[in-house]
């Protein structure tokens, strides 16, 4: 969603061998746990704006016109899970160079991503997941907390999801929560039934409710609540 009132374009890296992309992934499994380590050159899937130019419209005054963006990002990061009988403990950390803003864009800045993980799955056919995220920027400056950059040094995140099989794995119920922030930012909740007419052919449908709080961008998607229905047939 564009939380602008203005249509703003996105510029997409070419396709070209100046632009590839490289990932290396290492995994290893052990007895009782695993890990993986990871490093990638890319561009952010997720855009950021930039200023295109700043234009004067009378009785308004200066208007800034925004381009979307990508970053080239450079990744390097470790992930470990252990399981301890009916619980699966995850750990995901990860460090970007790279990052742009809007407000500061002569320079890139680095961000941390840590992320703990809790899943339980001692109910017959039910799959209980709590995970919470921290993502830190380095060297911050408090002009990017402003539009359009909106961002905090450090953003929090925590997320819930229950799903249940029934009717010998034909039908799964699914309620899922996400949280930003310390409570106060916004969040999402997401409900949903899927049900296996046969192996081939199954229906889905559920609901997506947003939770307004202090994030702007919350507050522009509080309007955007939906229901939603899928069917596939695979053949």
């Amino acid at each position: 969603f564009n939380p602008s009132q203005q249509k703003i374009n996105e510029v997409i890296p070419e396709s070209s061998f100046e632009n590839t992309e490289y990932g290396l992934a290492l995994i290893g499994r052990f007895r009782g746990w695993d890990a993986s380590m990871h490093w990638a050159d890319y561009y952010d899937d997720n855009s950021h704006y930039k200023i295109q130019n700043i234009s004067i419209i009378p009785g308004i005054g200066l208007v800034q016109n925004y381009e979307m963006h990508h970053s080239r990002l450079n990744m390097i990061g470790l992930t470990m899970s252990i399981p301890l009988g009916n619980y699966l403990w995850k750990i995901e950390v990860a460090k970007f160079d790279g990052v742009e803003f809007a407000l500061i864009p002569e320079k890139t800045f680095s961000r941390l991503d840590l992320l703990f993980g809790l899943e339980y799955s001692g109910l017959k056919d039910t799959s209980v997941l709590l995970e919470s995220m921290l993502k830190h920027i380095y060297n911050f400056d408090s002009l990017i907390e402003s539009l359009p950059d909106s961002e905090l040094e450090d953003n929090y995140a925590t997320s819930f999801s229950f799903t249940q099989n029934y009717l010998s794995q034909r039908m799964k119920i699914s309620l899922s929560g996400l949280m930003i922030g310390r409570g106060q930012e916004g969040g999402l909740n997401r409900a949903s039934l899927e049900y296996n007419i046969f192996e081939a052919f199954y229906l889905k449908g559920g609901v997506m409710i947003y939770q307004p709080g202090e994030s702007q961008l919350f507050k522009s998607l509080n309007g955007n609540d939906r229901f939603f229905f899928e069917t596939r047939y695979s053949f």
